[in-house]
C-alpha cells in the first residue's frame, strides 16, 4: 500500500503524508517545508524533510512543479527552482517514486469537488470539507492545505 507525500516546494511550502488506506485519518499528518540559509537567501533543508519521512512505508512523492511566475521575480523563480531540484535528488537518492505536477493539474479535478468557487480559497474549503480540519493556517493559500491536495490529487490519480 502506498503513502502519497505531497510537496508544495516553495521556502513557504509544506509536505503532508496521506496513506493510500485513508479511514483512520488519525495517520494523515504534515508539516511546514523546514529552511536553513541566511535569512535574504533561505533554501529548503531536504536533510530535515528526509528524516521525518524515513519512516514512512511505500512513499511516492507528489511534487509541485515549479512555473515561471514575473509575479515572483527572478530571485523568487530561482529559489522555487532550486527548491525543486534539491527535492528531485532526494527522491533519486532515497530511490522513492516521484512525479511532477504543475498546479493547473492538481487544480482542476480538486476545484471539481469543491462547489461554487474555483480559486486558491478552494483548497481550503476542500481540505476542510473533505478530510480535516487543520487549525493555523497561515493565509488562504497555505503551503500545507496545498501538499494536502497535491497528496490527495496522487491518491485519486492512483500514481
Amino acid at each position: 500500500m502506498k503513502t502519497y507525500i505531497g510537496i508544495d516546494n516553495g521556502i513557504s511550502g509544506a509536505v503532508y503524508v496521506l496513506p493510500e488506506d485513508t479511514t483512520n485519518h488519525s495517520r494523515s499528518w504534515g508539516f511546514v517545508t523546514p529552511t536553513k540559509g541566511m535569512s535574504n537567501r533561505p533554501f529548503i533543508d531536504v536533510i530535515a524533510i528526509r528524516d521525518k519521512l524515513l519512516g514512512v512505508h511505500n512513499p511516492f512523492l507528489i511534487i509541485e512543479g515549479g512555473q515561471k511566475n514575473p509575479d515572483f521575480g527572478a530571485k523568487g523563480n530561482y529559489s522555487q527552482g532550486q527548491s525543486h531540484g534539491r527535492l528531485m535528488a532526494l527522491a533519486e537518492l532515497m530511490n522513492w517514486p516521484f512525479v511532477h505536477v504543475n498546479p493547473k493539474m492538481w487544480q482542476q479535478p480538486i476545484f471539481a469537488l469543491v462547489q461554487d468557487r474555483k480559486d486558491c480559497e478552494s483548497t481550503k474549503d476542500f481540505s476542510k470539507q473533505f478530510y480535516f480540519e487543520q487549525t493555523g493556517l497561515r493565509s488562504k493559500c497555505d503551503g500545507l492545505t496545498d501538499a494536502f491536495c497535491l497528496a490527495y490529487y496522487g491518491k485519486i490519480r492512483k500514481f
